[in-house]
């Protein structure tokens, strides 16, 4: 059994322990991510264990179809055969998972999917978005009923789709006390684009404490750009680190009103062209230093300074590289700067498979899941639609939810 979390100190009462499953895709399609989540409680006192994680590697023509179809650079000729292999590798890590804990699928409430997702951006600036999948495959194949679409229901809600992970990162990271002796932490989501969220403290029905969020900057998708067009031989000259790192922390759109955005800023705001570029073997260093820079102004600038963080953690794809660790401690000096693996245990792709199964939980709680003063929506909403599972999972799912009353989250606690 793998704990993600700190032992409890609080004494409460809990309900019924049930099973919540999750998979995630992430924009680099590398691997498909899955956990086992066990959650005692109800609502946003609930008791949550990491039971087991795993993960299936993405065979390269399925990842090169799923980067094409992301991109917008491939038609939807082979949605659906994408879609089904999609589904297929899904329910691989579902069905593993379930073996090594000896767990049934009946005994599993439901599967949250999050991933890969289609975006598009019209002329008019009207945002849609398509989970790329089929959950009544995924159903069928475990018998587990599925939750999935939960950025698509956002978006209907009139937001712009995210962050909608944070309300799970709160509620996965923070141990619900009762009292205020918790301290905040600060995560640091390095993937494609690199995000920062403050996560408060969790206090037994203390509802829904102020969670913030701040796009830092570009990540690895500014790297890919950078070591793309350097590739192309094109230079006539190098810029030095030093240069760059003050040129890119000048650009202006970092520092507007946040708006979260599928993919991040353009890495075009920062490379024009080849001489935007230091030399080959320097974009590490380069890329590195930027995004130390760009994480201290958000930490600094940003986000509360006060309670202080007790710990700082990276996830995502940046939190394999130790140099980047090692530098952001220096920095955030006598405050503890853990990867993912480190801080909890965890893998890589754990986290947004972990936040999946907790967005399939909310649904089963009626709890709306986007906070609209990040998303941009009209209103919260709860998020998600259902593909039935087996019979006996269906029912199990149905009187759940209609055991719960309607949640509603006050103004002052939908931020």
């Amino acid at each position: 059994m793998v704990s993600g979390f700190a032992e409890r100190q609080s004494t409460y009462s809990i309900s019924k322990k049930r099973y919540f499953a999750g998979v995630s895709i992430g924009r680099d399609a590398r691997q498909v991510g899955g956990v086992l989540l066990s959650i005692s409680g109800e609502g946003l006192d609930a008791e949550i264990e990491l039971i087991t994680q795993g993960h299936v590697k993405l065979p390269r023509p399925l990842r090169e179809d799923i980067i094409e179809l992301i991109s917008g650079s491939s038609s939807s000729h082979n949605l659906s055969s994408t879609a089904a292999q999609v589904s297929e590798l899904q329910a691989v890590v579902v069905e593993n998972m379930l073996h090594e804990c000896g767990i049934e699928a009946t005994q599993v409430t439901g599967t949250g999917v999050w991933g890969p997702e289609i975006w598009s951006l019209d002329d008019d600036s009207e945002t849609s978005v398509v989970t790329l999948g089929s959950p009544s495959l995924l159903a069928e194949s475990t018998g587990i009923t599925v939750v999935d679409a939960f950025s698509e229901r956002e978006v209907a809600a009139g937001g712009s789709g995210g962050p909608i992970e944070a309300l799970p990162l709160w509620l996965l990271f923070q141990e619900a006390f009762m009292s205020n002796t918790a301290k905040p932490v600060l995560l640091l989501s390095v993937d494609q684009a690199i995000d920062a969220f403050f996560i408060p403290h969790r206090r037994v029905s203390g509802g829904l404490p102020k969670v913030h969020w701040v796009p830092v900057s570009p990540g690895y998708a500014l790297k890919d750009s950078c070591l793309e067009l350097a590739k192309q031989g094109n230079q006539t000259q190098h810029r030095s680190t030093a240069a760059l790192v003050d040129q890119w922390h000048a650009v202006p759109e970092l520092y507007d009103l946040p708006l979260w955005k599928p993919t991040g800023l353009s890495p075009e705001l920062f490379i024009s062209g080849p001489e935007d570029l230091p030399d080959l073997n320097s974009i590490d260093e380069t890329i590195r230093q930027f995004w130390v820079k760009q994480i201290i102004h958000a930490w600094k600038q940003q986000l509360p300074q006060t309670p202080k963080v007790s710990e700082v953690i990276v996830f995502g794809p940046g939190a394999n590289d130790p140099t980047l660790i090692d530098e952001l401690q220096l920095e955030f000096d006598d405050i503890p700067v853990q990867s993912i693996m480190e801080a909890r245990g965890w893998s890589v792709s754990t986290p947004l498979a972990a936040v999946a199964a907790m967005l399939a939980f909310l649904h089963v709680e009626k709890i709306p899941a986007n906070l609209p003063l990040l998303t941009g929506a009209k209103s919260a909403r709860v998020l998600g639609r259902v593909s039935p599972g087996s019979p006996a999972n269906w029912q199990a799912f149905l009187r759940q939810l209609t055991e719960k009353q309607n949640s509603k989250l006050p103004l002052r606690d939908a931020i």
